[in-house]
């Protein structure tokens, strides 16, 4: 098994526009990049040879992919161009009016992305980094003190990482209890 991971950024350097505003537009109810990702999973080609890609991450100005593959992948890159071309032609669909599209200013010289092999060490260094209690704070603060949500999507996922914070706030009241309560039977 071959597996790589790819950094995607946008072909067109000067591209301001965000990777991570672009993954909430929907296509037949499937975030774009899911739908496009899933099609060359799908494809004839993707499945004779055995590769996957995945989706690892979307970041403001970039994706991370993971490409893997039962047989050595010999040009990986070459491997994301079926991914590519189902994006602009979702964007075209979506958009007849050039004007319009999502991908217009991320393509330069008839290309979508610009790709960067990761090393397997650094996306793991990446992975590792833990969120400070600071931050972790903050951050539920935000969850459980904004109650705006501009999708569906967004508000079942807000709902989730609630319901998620409060089972742990609550096995947590109840493990102070039973030490608590330990404790106390201990003299």
């Amino acid at each position: 098994m071959d597996i790589r991971y790819l950094e995607l950024r946008a072909a067109n350097k000067e591209c301001q526009e965000k990777f991570s505003e672009i993954a909430k537009q929907m296509y037949n109810g499937v975030p774009i990049f899911e739908h496009a990702c899933n099609y060359v999973n799908n494809s004839a080609s993707y499945k004779r040879t055995g590769r996957r890609l995945e989706i690892v991450e979307i970041n403001e100005y970039s994706i991370v992919v993971k490409l893997s593959s039962e047989s050595k992948l010999e040009m990986a890159s070459k491997s994301i161009a079926g991914f590519s071309r189902e994006l602009l032609r979702v964007d075209q669909e979506l958009y007849p009016d050039e004007a319009n599209r999502l991908f217009r200013m991320f393509i330069y010289n008839s290309t979508l992305f610009r790709n960067t092999q990761i090393e397997v060490e650094e996306l793991a260094r990446e992975e590792s980094r833990e969120m400070s209690d600071v931050d972790a704070l903050k951050k539920c603060v935000e969850i459980f003190c904004n109650g705006m949500t501009g999708s569906k999507e967004e508000a079942a996922a807000l709902a989730n990482a609630k319901h998620k914070i409060k089972d742990i706030l609550h096995e947590y009241e109840q493990f102070q209890r039973l030490n608590s309560y330990a404790k106390k039977m201990r003299g």
